[in-house]
């Protein structure tokens, strides 16, 4: 099962999120509605990386999340200890036995208590 969200998917639910038009990104940012729309698409578009850097920078994310290189918008320089997991919860999850994604959609959700 496959939960990383495209380069695409990224840029969409960022845009979405702040409730912006292609246009009003454009005006924004100053890059072309027309590159804004591929960079969006579906078809196998190359983002520049100074497209990425400036979109990164008016979105408030790393360029790593939108290289697809992590999946946290910011980097998180926490030490594991601090953390305060047990062994084997950080064995389990460094194993890679864990669907980290969903686990954190979990912990998150306004329903799940804090006990």
């Amino acid at each position: 099962m496959n939960c990383t969200l495209t380069q695409q998917e990224k840029l969409r639910d960022l845009r979405d999120e702040r409730k912006l038009t292609i246009a009003e990104l454009s005006e924004q940012t100053v890059i072309p509605a027309s590159t804004l729309q591929r960079f969006e698409s579906d078809e196998d578009y190359r983002v520049g990386y100074q497209d990425v850097r400036d979109l990164a920078k008016f979105y408030g994310v790393s360029t790593d999340y939108l290289f697809g290189l992590t999946d946290n918008r910011m980097p998180y320089n926490t030490k594991v200890s601090e953390l305060r997991l047990s062994d084997s919860a950080i064995e389990m999850l460094r194993g890679g036995k864990i669907n980290t994604r969903l686990l954190s959609e979990l912990i998150t959700h306004a329903d799940f208590s804090n006990c």
